[in-house]
């Protein structure tokens, strides 16, 4: 049992003094006990203690409620109320001090003690988060981007030191009382709504949009956005990253003006006789390629190829030629100095009269800088798919921390207090004792309470034993709890596979078993896990009411069903495939396919 500082604030002198021995017969120190909230926060400023028993109804100016209200706010300490009675007026306003526990007087040593405990174990829980929490806006505000999060209403509810920057802005206090929409250029702001919609929809985006900061200076964003989810899985708000891309705009804008002056010679041509030799090329091919005139004419295109340029493309242009049709596609060639472009090429055939092709005429583009553009969104999504990835596997993460904590520490506190009870019991030599046999059952419910809770959130078989043993205890679990006919099959081996695959593989048939209990009304579910060439395939499938797969995926678009689009993320992000069969009244059927890797190998 962790030894605690504890301050007693209780105006009955009697019930503090039995408190107090209460608590150092359990090994906690009492720093000091005050009898009026004046004195109880004097005591808890100076003292600083782990925790603090008060009690609700004091005498003098201040009650409990207010007292708390004050230790929250200003030393964020830990509060269990004390309490014979009280109004339902008084008990509203202690709800919103956000107590670690509630004991009613009269109460026995066991009951304290386990408040205690409880109170003392949450106060650590919420300092540890509150230090992850410090650690996360370090980072936040130490990006050199803009991060910003918006809320499904289009509130900014959070913003790093770059965005307050970009934006101009003195505080997030600030950026929260004025509307995102009236930073942005009027042109840009229907196209920002319609982002905003997508993205709280399930979707993520690219876009770019000029802003007018609060001293009034313009500047060019690229934002990159996705979807912000909850622990449920809903989308919470909207989570963007924004770089300041006005240099490269301005550069742009200046290319694009060059290029309307030039507009009649900006792309390169090209022509060449039905033999392939070239015949004439403008200024702007020459300018492409670094070439002069005389080192083109006469030749075949070959000089500008070179060992990167796709001889599948190559082969496509040689069938455009020889068929006498038109070509259109990307390909890297070469220019003098060897560098490479990406060459968007463009051939058509010059006919005739006759309709005889006597000449083929072909523009080249330069869009590298396309293509470069095209390879970073591609880079950023991929970090986004990654991000995504990192945020299950934290949660799965503290879920199994959480779990062990709940299970091994609580747990194992709550054994002990049980072992003691009974072991008071026999000492009693059979006398009766209604109170031990009371406390003893109270501790086993709580037993029951928190190995569920564990199992909950991450059950240790998953872990310990794998997909398989995990598949049938679930499915036992929800047939006991439900009432319904289910059933798993599985007639691979037992193989441990990747962890990533086991955990996504357990939470899709986790949250399909949800939505059958909620809505299928069904009386069989069968589940399949087997293997096909290399492939896991998993099969969740009901007999119940079905449902309509192109309205339920319209709902799950506009973030209705935000568990269908968890379970698609979870299939991507193991490189596997998820589909739905159902019809109204047929009842229903989720099949995932993914790569059959086992544990330790490399994807």
């Amino acid at each position: 049992m962790t030894r605690a500082r504890i301050l007693i604030v209780e105006d009955e002198s009697i019930v503090a003094m039995d408190i107090r021995a209460q608590l150092r017969g359990m090994g906690h120190e009492v720093v000091g006990t005050a009898s009026t909230g004046e004195s109880a926060l004097d005591l808890a400023r100076s003292l600083r203690p782990d925790l603090v028993l008060l009690d609700i109804n004091l005498s003098g100016t201040m009650d409990g409620v207010s007292v708390a209200q004050v230790l929250r706010a200003e030393l964020t300490l830990p509060v269990v109320f004390l309490t014979a009675f009280s109004s339902d007026a008084v008990l509203a306003r202690a709800k919103l001090t956000d107590p670690y526990g509630y004991i009613l007087k009269p109460f026995s040593e066991t009951e304290l003690r386990t408040v205690i405990e409880m109170a003392l174990y949450r106060s650590r829980a919420d300092a540890r988060l509150r230090e992850s929490e410090q650690h996360f806006r370090a980072i936040f505000d130490a990006e050199p981007e803009c991060v910003k999060v918006v809320s499904p209403q289009g509130v900014v509810t959070q913003m790093n030191a770059a965005g307050l920057v970009m934006f101009e802005l003195d505080s997030l206090d600030q950026a929260a009382t004025i509307d995102l929409l009236e930073f942005l250029t009027p042109a840009y702001r229907e196209p920002f709504k319609a982002l905003h919609r997508k993205v709280i929809a399930g979707g993520r985006g690219l876009l770019e949009f000029e802003i007018i900061g609060m001293r009034g200076t313009h500047r060019w964003l690229e934002t990159h956005a996705a979807p912000l989810c909850d622990a449920s899985g809903q989308v919470s708000g909207m989570l963007s990253v924004a770089r300041d891309i006005s240099e490269r705009k301005q550069a742009r804008q200046q290319r694009r003006v060059s290029d309307q002056i030039l507009a009649a010679v900006s792309q390169g041509v090209i022509t060449s006789g039905v033999q392939q030799n070239i015949l004439s090329v403008n200024d702007a091919f020459l300018k492409i390629t670094g070439f002069t005139r005389e080192e083109v004419l006469g030749q075949t295109c070959r000089f500008m190829q070179g060992p990167l340029t796709d001889p599948a493309v190559l082969a496509e242009i040689r069938r455009a030629v020889q068929t006498r049709t038109d070509f259109s596609g990307d390909i890297l060639n070469y220019r003098k100095d060897r560098t490479t472009f990406w060459n968007e090429l463009t051939i058509s055939p010059v006919r005739d009269d006759k309709g005889q092709v006597v000449q083929f005429v072909g523009i080249v583009r330069d869009i590298s800088e396309r293509k470069q553009a095209e390879s970073e969104q591609r880079e950023y999504l991929a970090q986004l798919q990654a991000l995504s990835g990192r945020v299950l596997e934290a949660q799965e993460t503290e879920r199994r921390r959480v779990a062990h904590e709940l299970h091994d520490e609580l747990g194992q506190s709550l054994t002990a207090i049980k072992i003691n009870l009974q072991a008071y019991e026999r000492l009693a030599q059979g006398v009766p004792d209604g109170l031990t046999a009371e406390n003893i059952r109270i501790v086993e419910d709580a037993l029951k309470q928190v190995r569920g809770l564990a199992a909950a959130l991450r059950p240790s078989m998953l872990d310990d034993l794998g997909l398989v043993p995990a598949l049938s205890w679930m499915t036992e679990q929800n047939a006991m709890r439900t009432g319904i006919d289910m059933a798993f099959h599985c007639p691979m081996p037992q193989i441990r596979l990747s962890a990533d695959i086991e955990t996504a593989c357990f939470r899709i048939v986790q949250e399909a078993i949800t939505n059958i209990v909620r809505h299928a009304r069904c009386s069989q579910v069968q589940i399949h896990l087997s293997h096909e060439d290399g492939t896991l395939v998993l099969c969740v499938a009901d007999n119940g009411c079905g449902f309509d797969v192109a309205a339920m995926r319209q709902r799950a678009k506009a973030g209705a069903s935000m568990g269908v689009l968890g379970m698609q993320e979870r299939a991507s992000l193991i490189g596997g495939s998820l589909t739905m069969e159902s019809e109204p009244g047929c009842g229903s059927t989720l099949t995932l396919r993914c790569p059959l890797r086992l544990q330790n190998e490399i994807p």
